[in-house]
């Protein structure tokens, strides 16, 4: 009867649903993942947009840090939880020095019209294509903290 019961433990007890993660949980890092289709995916109680065939991004700010938690439930409740601490990275810092005065101090008007962009950038990136696959693209290292310094004269 034990050896029933650990049989039906071992069959029946690990209903962790699959998922596939590649990258590191570090500052200014990405995770790619794959899940079942249908999957919900939350960080940190917070809903992770998920494509249609279960492939998720996981981006970590610069200076970010602590633990978080990934869980992800399948459609059939199956539940994955991974709790990621967040690693510190060393960025290089890039000075760029020689720039134009408006440059590294714009006018109001530039000012104004970087601030708008920024507005449509931000609403742009609250609409996400559902059959986006998740596949990686090349960026510059994200992260990176550029200064623009010591205007020329």
């Amino acid at each position: 009867m034990r050896s029933l019961l650990i049989l039906i433990l071992l069959f029946f007890g690990n209903t962790a649903a699959a998922v596939e993660l590649t990258g590191k949980a570090v500052q200014g890092g990405l995770i790619f993942g794959k899940a079942e289709p249908g999957s919900v995916i939350t960080l940190d109680d917070t809903s992770i947009s998920v494509s249609e065939d279960g492939h998720f991004v996981i981006g970590f700010g610069r200076d970010e840090s602590g633990t978080r938690e990934l869980q992800v439930t399948s459609s059939e409740g199956e539940v994955f939880r991974k709790r990621m601490s967040v690693q510190a990275k060393d960025y290089a810092i890039e000075r760029v020095d020689g720039l134009p005065p408006a440059t590294v101090t714009p006018d109001p008007a530039a000012t104004a019209r970087i601030r708008e962009d920024a507005r449509m950038v931000s609403t742009a990136r609250q609409h996400r294509d559902p059959k986006d696959t998740g596949d990686p693209w090349c960026v510059r290292e994200y992260g990176l903290r550029t200064i623009l310094g010591r205007p020329s004269l």
